[in-house]
């Protein structure tokens, strides 16, 4: 009921949805598990000043969303934004990162603006097994940066440079 005669054409570009980073977190999780939607955790275990751990977080699922294959599907796209879209300035070749960027007009005073945006880059990495979600969100970067290839793109990449150098042995 709310809707107007142009929702359904805004909302297939994006528009018109509003959504918090956690909650893309866990629809990005989601696609990188095969489907099932997860209750998120803010804490994973907690150890004791004797590193004996005691407490453990357990993975709960909520429900799946998604076939198997559609995730699959999905992830293999995400591989190609990397490769050959919007996030192939990335360039960390040789390992296996998909990704999604996102460039959103705020709407300010009931209309879209024209110079304010949120720019955000979704990241599953190593893509073939996943183990890391980033979504980086930048509010109202600067004019000529505002698109996510030339803003969050970059943090994502030094973000996973980091990851890399400190689980060189692991990933």
């Amino acid at each position: 009921n709310d809707w107007s005669q142009t929702s359904k054409t805004y909302i297939s570009i994006g528009q018109e949805l509003s959504i918090t980073n956690l909650q893309l977190a866990m629809s990005y999780c989601a696609i990188a598990n095969g489907g099932y939607l997860m209750k998120p955790n803010i804490i994973k275990n907690i150890s004791n000043n004797k590193n004996e751990n005691i407490y453990t977080s357990e993975p709960n699922i909520i429900r799946q969303v998604i076939s198997e294959n559609n995730a699959n599907f999905i992830l293999e796209s995400m591989k190609k934004v990397i490769s050959y879209g919007t996030a192939k300035n990335l360039n960390l070749e040789g390992y296996n990162i998909g990704g999604k960027t996102g460039t959103a007009q705020k709407y300010i005073n009931n209309s879209y603006s024209k110079n304010d945006f949120i720019s955000s880059f979704a990241s599953i990495f190593p893509i073939n097994q996943p183990k890391y979600i980033i979504i980086i969100s930048i509010d109202s970067p600067q004019y000529g940066y505002h698109w996510a290839n030339q803003s969050a793109v970059p943090a994502s990449r030094e973000i996973i440079k980091k990851i890399i150098i400190s689980n060189s042995n692991s990933i």
